[in-house]
Parts: structure tokens; sequence; C-alpha cells
């Protein structure tokens, strides 16, 4: 394989959203191995320090900020952030590598990102879409038989802004911010995760089925925000399904933006933050809250959150599951997964050597955005194990570096310690998400020191659709006892 030069790299896609990948050379190989190195004129040096490796790179000016990635195989797991953590990207260009043994292979990859930090969050537009009566609002909640009583009315307004993709680079987002219509003295600002969509359109921003989840808190006096993600709504390309990383920077950002609008149109913010979300939004929760309590606690002070049936185990409690024999109720989850850790994480096999001909050549048009989840279901197996190659799922059995099972692992989301209180809400029997997610994740909070986490189930013999109002009906309540 060949190595481009780095400028000739930058210069080929300079503001693109992929970053460009400075490869390292070692004898022909895609391998650094020893200290000291130099790929396509690059002064690019590696030093072995007091038992450890240190890397140093040429400084590309204000512009760029980088990130080390490191792997052990070229065949098998993932390009994982250099340990141990970092706040990556980072502006200095030298990083010092401790978990580095320098009697076994390390394979590393510079990446060189348009720095974007400053743009993050950035309003760029604001469009009232929709203006809700106390007395629509209430329609819409006998409706949908949501046992609530709004107290005011609702606008509902589309927000774009900038965010980042799954590669870090900067990326058009949008959602929902829906404000009461009746303002206190000041309002509580709510972040509401979506659950699992295969549409572009089916998001908060176009008013979609769950966006009455968020006219339930804005009729109740808090200032709410829901994003539609990376890769939904507005956003370009494939939605990073379940990518903790996009999910997490989607929501702060999200909620900079709202805090941008609110003040142009000077309304008041008490500086209370709740987080909410269910399904796939539960796993987001989980993700943003980890964000905001590990890298912007001054920022965003997190008052309470309430993750709602979420897959936070996706590495053990899903992963048993995908491999299991029982018929699952949506498998076209797994097919989603598949497709779109394919994407984040650059996987170099071909389709075919992970899925059946007949699956390999099918679902890439399927998840194109105009397809819904019945459509997908209606092809993936009811069990999806039987969809993979025979030798992958050998490997995905047997291989603990297998790249899918890496790439699960990497998008856990219950190993941390919150700080804030945090009730998980859960129903037993959600046959989706399995119950089990929330006891692991409850386990270790517990077992790691947190003092203030809590397991609720609100309606226990529920599936997983049926569990969605008991949660969301407990967690508000919950939410308005601690509002100012």
């Amino acid at each position: 394989m060949n190595t481009p030069n780095i400028r000739h790299a930058l210069s080929a896609r300079p503001t693109t959203r992929v970053p460009a990948f400075l490869w390292l050379l070692l004898s022909g190989a895609l391998l650094l191995l020893k200290p000291a190195a130099a790929a396509a004129g690059i002064a690019l040096t590696v030093q072995p320090e007091a038992g450890a490796l240190v890397l140093t790179w040429p400084d590309l000016g204000t512009n760029y900020a980088y990130r080390i990635e490191t792997r052990s195989s070229l065949t098998q797991g993932l390009w994982t952030p250099g340990e141990p953590a970092t706040q990556w990207p980072i502006q200095n260009t030298r990083w010092r590598d401790t978990n580095a043994n320098l009697e076994a292979t390390r394979f590393y990859r510079l990446a060189a990102i348009p720095d974007s930090a400053s743009l993050r969050g950035e309003l760029i537009s604001a469009t009232l879409i929709s203006t809700q009566s106390q007395a629509d609002i209430n329609q819409a909640f006998t409706l949908f038989s949501v046992p609530l009583q709004a107290k005011s009315g609702a606008r509902v307004y589309k927000l774009t802004y900038r965010t980042l993709d799954a590669h870090g680079s900067l990326t058009p987002a949008s959602g929902a911010l829906l404000l009461p219509d009746a303002l206190a003295a000041s309002l509580p600002l709510l972040s509401y995760q979506h659950g699992t969509v295969t549409l572009k359109a089916d998001v908060p921003s176009n008013l979609n089925e769950e966006a009455i989840i968020g006219l339930a808190f804005a009729a109740s006096g808090y200032a709410t925000a829901m994003p539609d993600y990376v890769g939904l709504g507005d956003s370009p390309g494939l939605h990073p399904y379940h990518h903790a990383k996009t999910e997490a920077s989607a929501t702060v950002d999200m909620l900079r933006a709202a805090r941008t609008f609110c003040a142009t149109q000077a309304v008041p913010l008490n500086g209370q933050l709740f987080l909410a979300g269910y399904s796939q939004g539960g796993h987001a929760t989980m993700a943003a809250h980890r964000e905001l309590e590990q890298n912007y606690a001054t920022e965003f002070p997190v008052t309470a959150a309430a993750p709602m049936a979420g897959a936070y185990d996706l590495s053990g409690t899903m992963y048993r599951d995908f491999l299991s024999s029982r018929s699952m109720p949506n498998p076209y989850y797994i097919a989603y997964f598949i497709m779109a850790y394919r994407d984040v994480y650059q996987w170099t096999n071909a389709l075919d050597t992970v899925l059946l001909p007949s699956y390999a050549s099918q679902l890439p048009g399927y998840f194109d955005g105009y397809h819904e989840s019945g459509q997908i279901d209606a092809l993936v197996p009811a069990q999806p194990k039987t969809m993979f190659q025979p030798a992958f799922l050998s490997s995905l059995q047997n291989d603990p570096a297998n790249f899918f099972r890496a790439a699960l692992a990497d998008n856990d989301v219950y190993t941390w310690t919150p700080q804030s209180p945090t009730r998980l809400f859960h129903c037993l029997g959600d046959r989706d998400v399995l119950y089990t997610n929330s006891q692991v994740a409850l386990e270790y909070f517990h077992a790691h020191g947190a003092t203030q986490v809590e397991l609720i189930d609100p309606l226990p013999s529920a599936d997983h659709g049926g569990g969605v109002l008991p949660c969301l009906i407990a967690a508000k309540t919950w939410f308005d006892s601690l509002k100012q």
C-alpha cells in the first residue's frame, strides 16, 4: 500500500468530513514496532522513554488537532483512541503511550483533523415549525392515551447546528426545541433522546410521533431539546446507530444550540438540566450523561438523568442475545448495528465475508434513510445470527478480538460512575432490549461508588413498546419533584 505525503493527503481533502489519515511505515508494512520511523518524507519519530513509547509529529498549524489510534492486529479488532484516557483530539504534537509493550506488535494511526472545537454547537438556523395550543396538546394526549394534562401551549422550533460526525469532523445536525408559551420566571432545560428510527425524516424536528414526549415536557414548563442525531434529519450520511460518541456529541451540541436560541429570544433558563430517553434514546442518554459529567461538568451540570430501556451492555447482554436462538421481535436491529459500525469503524472486511450473499447484496440498499423498519424486518431472519457467514459467526462466537465484538464493547455505556441522581427505568417484560442491561449497569454503578442510582420497574408485565408510557410518566413525575 502506498502512503501519500501528508501535505498531499491534507490538500486532497482539506475540510472534508473524513479526516486525513497518516499511516506509519516500517519495512513496507503498516506497522510501527520499534523506535524511529519515517514515512514518505514525514519527520515522525518514535522513541522509548521509561518503558513507554513517545510519538512526535510535525505541527500543521493552529487549524489542526490530532488523534492517535492504535491496534494490535490489522486483521482483527478496531482502531481505538490511544490510552491512557485522553480527551482527543489534542493540540500538541507529542503523545506518550504508556500501554505499549516494546516486545509486542503495535500499530499506530495518526489523524490530522481540522480543529472544530470553537464551532461545535454553533446555531446555524432556527425556524418556528408549529404552534400548539393547550387544547391541541390535550387532544393529542387523549389520542395517544397519555395520562397527562397540559399546563400551557407550546412553540416548536427546528434548530440546525454544528456537531461532530463519527470521524471527528464537523457536520450539520438538526433537532427540535419545544418551549412553553406561558413562560415561568425561568425554565429548566431538558434533553430527550429518541428511540430507533430508520427513516431520515422520522425525527423530532419533523414532528414525528415521539415529538409528543417533547410536548409533554414543554407543556409542563421545561425548555425541551430533542436532537435528531447524526445521520438523521438534516444531517448527511448513514446514521451511526448506537454509536455512543456521536449520540453524546449530538446531544451536547444541541444543548448549546438550544441555550443560544433561548438567549436570543429572551427565554430565561434556571440552570437545571434533565436528561431522558427511551430505547436507543436510553443508550444515548447514558452516553450523553457520561460525556457531560466527564468533560462538560462546569458548562452543563446535570440535575438528574432518566435513561429508559437502553442497551447499555452491548458487549455482554446484547452480544449474547444476538447469538441466541430465540426469535427476535425486531431482528432489523442487528442489521442496523452491522451496517452502522461497518461505516463508523471503516471495516476493510467485505460485507460478503460477514453476511451470506443475499443479505450482503440487499441490506445496504435498505439503509438509505428511505426504508421503514418493517421493510427491513421482512428481509432479516427472526434469528439474525443465521444471516452471518459461518466463518464470521465462528469468529464472533470464539474470538474476543472479532471486529464486531470490539465495536460493541467500544459502545458500552455503563462502565463509569454517575455523580448526579440517576434512575434507570425498565420493564421486566421487555423482549427487545433485555432488562438485564439495566441490572448490569446498576450493579456496576453501585460496585464503583455511585450512591444516587436506582433501577425502577414501573410495570413488570410490559414489553418494549408497552413500557414507554409507564417509564415516561414515572420519569416525568420524578423530574417534576426536582424542578425549581
